[in-house]
């Protein structure tokens, strides 16, 4: 079982950011498989085990004392080549001191080891669309989006949830259990 891990944004933010989202893509008709989850920044990439609710227990143990209400920063949206476009989530020494534990924590206990995308660079970010075939609309989706929303967003998240899938793949993933702080 694959397992997910982020910072969820508050509900009453998800939705605004959600109805610009559905409003835009309304011209663009892109996948809007990344809504499957809630509006969050992934906390680690996710990875496959067997013992997924051992883990997920564990996770939360380690996580539950080191939480306190988090601000975070969206200073922007990016696109990625592969289909992806992200808020850039302003680094902060909370978020990355929570990426570093999660990956020290869960290499020591359970040997999962760290995952191309996890370690000194991983990029903090907020998926709002990702379809492989949309880079012909990439450029033009990414300017109406920066166009709807006023930068810097502040946000306040007080939620992480932990998610599971059998195939790891985007879309298929759904929320298993929350940690509230």
């Amino acid at each position: 079982m694959y397992i997910w891990t982020g910072l969820v944004f508050n509900k009453n933010d998800e939705i605004k950011i959600r109805e610009i989202c559905k409003e835009v893509n309304y011209h663009y008709n892109v996948s809007e498989q990344s809504f499957t989850l809630p509006q969050h920044i992934s906390l680690k990439t996710s990875f496959d085990t067997a013992n997924y609710i051992e883990i997920i227990n564990y996770m939360k143990s380690i996580l539950k004392d080191n939480l306190t209400n988090i601000k975070i920063v969206i200073t922007g949206i990016s696109k990625l080549n592969n289909g992806v476009i992200w808020f850039n989530i302003e680094e902060n020494e909370t978020l990355r001191n929570l990426h570093n534990m999660l990956n020290e924590k869960l290499l020591e206990k359970y040997e999962i080891p760290l995952i191309k995308f996890d370690g000194d660079n991983f990029q903090f970010h907020s998926t709002i669309f990702q379809d492989s075939n949309i880079d012909d609309k990439l450029n033009n989706m990414v300017e109406t989006l920066k166009s709807k929303f006023e930068f810097p967003m502040i946000l306040d998240v007080n939620e992480i949830n932990f998610g599971i899938s059998e195939i790891g793949t985007v879309g298929s993933f759904r929320v298993f259990d929350k940690l509230k702080y």
